[in-house]
């Protein structure tokens, strides 16, 4: 419980918007297992942890349990690993052990996340759920006579990248499921009742995350994404920077564009090719995709902000200076270490926490030593705001040159420039066609 506003505190500077949905569906003095999708490795299970007021374990994977130190540490913070037939010839007595505990720890009314899908993964769909939450549950309940009350609750992490800073991250937890409600079933057979709640569990999950169960036209979705979804936002009077809103957003827009695959197999082939067509068109401007759905900057608005940026450009120099060492060494730190880019954001959150975290105190303690401990804290806290200002400066900074860019493309290439608007804004028309027809 210490820990947690110190995480909470780092999440506030990783991400730009960290949004939870759905606490209120989380049941008071219940054991609970929180079932959840797993994209960004062991970053996920900090995210969910740190949202809750409750004390949680987690299950992870057991490969990083492998140095005796490294794994006390995993211990000390809650975690238990799952293994699997490829990181131990033993892994099943392993997990029996395991799952003895989480057993344990629902008999004391406590909770536990577990990743149902088994192994993380950069896709933005749930795959196939695997069934030892269930059997966790069933043994629970089987050993209590069903007087435990275990509750499931679904949760959907949905990030809006997996391996870049400064994105949002939303959090949906859904209604709980009862394992009481599976009791008469599994008297009469365990393996229905464990299928069963499976098959519920799944259809639970995904309403609480993005979902693009196509497998013909997973891209056509994504792409849809980068070009319609600030359209379709402001068509359903939502907002494109709250995480919720966009979630709803791009459901709604899932939902539409799958009925057109469904009900018309040959439209749907020509319209993926359309979107895929103004997807690498605008991928090979060099622009980001979102400024093709921003109102055009004028000059005026442009010079304002260079002007802003000129003033603040002596603290971010010093924020630069004083951060630039804890921000980097995790970066090039994951890249050098780590061939999966999917670890690269949860090493760069816990290296740069620890980082930054270690960093500020001994620049503290230098600073006391030579001052006063209100010099010491004043200077403390001057850089560690400069550092953030630099953060936001930086930001800015890049908006602006790609406005730039932006403009100049559409001096430099008229022609261009109108073909791409023009099959960009017939895109989103047909979009916001094929939702209405689904009100």
């Amino acid at each position: 419980m210490i820990m947690k506003p110190w995480i909470r505190a780092g999440f506030k500077v990783f991400f730009r918007n960290k949004a939870l949905n759905g606490i209120e569906n989380i049941p008071k003095g219940k054991p609970i297992i929180f079932a959840s999708n797993h994209q960004c490795t062991f970053l996920d299970p900090i995210v969910i942890s740190a949202s809750l007021s409750e004390k949680t374990a987690f299950l992870t994977r057991g490969d990083i349990f492998s140095k005796p130190k490294v794994a006390k540490i995993l211990a000390s913070l809650r975690m238990l690993p799952i293994f699997r037939q490829r990181e131990a010839a033993d892994f099943a007595e392993r997990n029996k052990v395991i799952f003895e505990n989480c057993v344990y720890l629902l008999e004391q009314n406590e909770s536990f996340i577990i990743f149902v899908e088994g192994s993380h993964g950069n896709v933005r769909k749930l795959r196939p759920l695997k069934k030892g939450f269930g059997r966790i549950a069933f043994e629970a309940e089987k050993k209590n006579n069903f007087d435990l009350d275990v509750h499931i609750v679904p949760v959907g992490l949905n990030y809006e990248d997996f391996y870049k800073s400064r994105r949002d991250v939303l959090i949906n937890f859904g209604k709980p499921i009862k394992l009481r409600d599976y009791q008469d079933l599994y008297e009469q057979s365990p393996a229905k009742a464990l299928n069963g709640l499976k098959g519920d569990l799944t259809l639970a999950m995904r309403d609480q995350l993005i979902d693009i169960t196509s497998r013909v036209y997973y891209d056509t979705y994504n792409q849809l994404r980068d070009l319609c979804l600030p359209k379709v936002c402001e068509k359903m009077n939502l907002s494109f920077h709250q995480p919720l809103d966009n979630f709803k957003a791009e459901k709604k827009m899932i939902q539409a564009v799958s009925d057109l695959e469904e009900n018309n197999p040959e439209q749907m082939e020509s319209f993926s090719k359309a979107v895929d067509y103004c997807h690498q068109k605008i991928a090979a401007t060099g622009l980001r995709f979102k400024i093709w759905n921003e109102n055009r900057p004028t000059i005026f608005q442009i010079s304002v902000k260079a002007l802003i940026l000129i003033i603040g450009l002596p603290i971010f120099i010093i924020g630069l200076l004083f951060n630039y060492l804890p921000y980097k060494i995790p970066v090039l730190f994951s890249a050098k270490k780590f061939k999966d880019p999917m670890f690269h954001s949860s090493v760069n959150w816990v290296g740069g926490h620890f980082a930054f975290s270690f960093y500020y105190l001994f620049l503290f303690l230098i600073i006391w030593l030579t001052n006063s401990f209100s010099v010491a804290i004043a200077i403390t806290i001057f850089l560690g705001i400069s550092g953030y200002i630099a953060l936001k400066w930086w930001s800015e900074f890049q908006k602006i040159r790609y406005q730039i860019k932006y403009l100049s493309f559409m001096k430099n290439n008229e022609g261009l420039y109108s073909d791409i608007m023009e099959r960009k804004d017939k895109i989103q028309q047909q979009v916001e066609l094929l939702i209405g027809r689904i009100k």
